[in-house]
């Protein structure tokens, strides 16, 4: 049980801190927090010696109208990547914000528990996908089982009709829906027969 009372809290500590995270400009020397997206557009910025740092940064550019215009999405740093300095100024003109920042707990108390810092670290996507996966396997298990919720119920009466379709197939209990089944059966097992009777050599 304390288990799940720590993932719950947890979570309840990751939701609370994702909440409070604040993007920053960049600086030289940051790290990039994700991928550095610049979107086409008139950047509003006229045309001297910016042109090199855009140029440097190998985002493409063209002049219109008095002005630069970035002519294709681009990414020039990716996450965990440096910023330079020439680039974090040039993020700045563009206000682009590439640094997360949030607050950063070393440990926690909860009710006389102590969870370090690595304990409190969840991977909310991880933790998601483990919960849909855990659904969908208890759905699997509850069909297996025949045991009937309101989730599953399609899906037993879809095996069930399955089922008695091939025991009816199987049978020679011919029905509406088996019909033809059985009639196909029949054929290939007399083909069959007819085959061997054909090839027969008596000893």
């Amino acid at each position: 049980m304390s288990f799940y009372v720590h993932k719950y809290v947890s979570l309840q500590l990751n939701v609370l801190l994702g909440k409070n995270k604040v993007m920053l400009s960049a600086r030289g020397g940051d790290l990039a927090s994700m991928d550095v997206v610049i979107p086409p557009k008139n950047t509003g910025i006229a045309p001297g010696p910016m042109l090199t740092d855009f140029k440097e940064n190998g985002i493409p550019t063209k002049i219109d109208q008095g002005t630069i215009w970035i002519m294709r999405e681009t990414i020039p740093v990716k996450k965990g990547e440096i910023i330079s300095e020439k680039l974090a100024a040039l993020l700045g003109k563009l206000d682009i914000k590439p640094i997360e920042a949030g607050i950063v707990l070393n440990s926690a108390l909860d009710e006389g528990l102590v969870y370090a810092q690595d304990e409190m670290i969840i991977d909310l996507e991880k933790f998601r996908n483990d919960l849909s996966q855990a659904h969908q396997e208890a759905i699997s298990l509850s069909i297996e089982a025949a045991y009937i919720t309101k989730d599953n119920i399609k899906q037993i009466l879809v095996k069930a009709a399955q089922s008695a379709s091939s025991i009816s197939v199987e049978a020679g209990y011919a029905t509406d829906d088996t019909k033809e089944m059985i009639l196909q059966k029949a054929h290939g097992q007399a083909r069959g027969v007819a085959s061997k009777a054909k090839d027969y050599t008596p000893a």
